[in-house]
């Protein structure tokens, strides 16, 4: 078994605590940190090899904080933020290098300049290239 990925809809919730849901369905939103710390404990129970949490971001600044705080306290030490000490900058990690570690993306949501509609802003994040000693 490889890499795994888990994808989460974040947006702000009315209580200043970010929320998991999905347009159109009827999925009841749930918080995000509550989903986190359910999952925390079941990360690498059937595989060492690294999770992937891709976030699509609809969070205000002060909520994204609040993302990243939550994602610090429950995943501490699994969570890549910075480069492997073993690795060349110039080369992405192998899933062997990343065992037991979570890898976050989030993809920001940005405001289409031609209409009020929210759109993913993916094909700008397909362009930009892997720096992990960035911020």
């Amino acid at each position: 078994m490889g890499c795994r990925a888990l994808e989460f809809d974040c947006y702000d919730g009315d209580d200043g605590q970010p929320i998991v849901k999905h347009a159109f369905t009827l999925v009841k939103p749930c918080s995000f940190e509550s989903i986190i710390r359910l999952i925390q404990p079941n990360l690498f129970k059937t595989s060492p090899y690294p999770v992937i949490l891709n976030i699509e971001n609809h969070c205000s600044p002060a909520q994204q904080k609040q993302l990243a705080r939550i994602l610090k306290n429950y995943l501490g030490d699994y969570l890549v933020t910075k480069h492997l000490s073993n690795q060349d900058l110039h080369v992405l990690p192998s899933p062997e290098d990343l065992k037991y570690r979570v890898l976050v993306r989030s993809v920001p949501v940005a405001k289409s300049k031609k209409s009020n509609e929210t759109s993913s802003s993916e094909e700008a994040s397909e362009h930009s290239s892997w720096n992990p000693s960035s911020k």
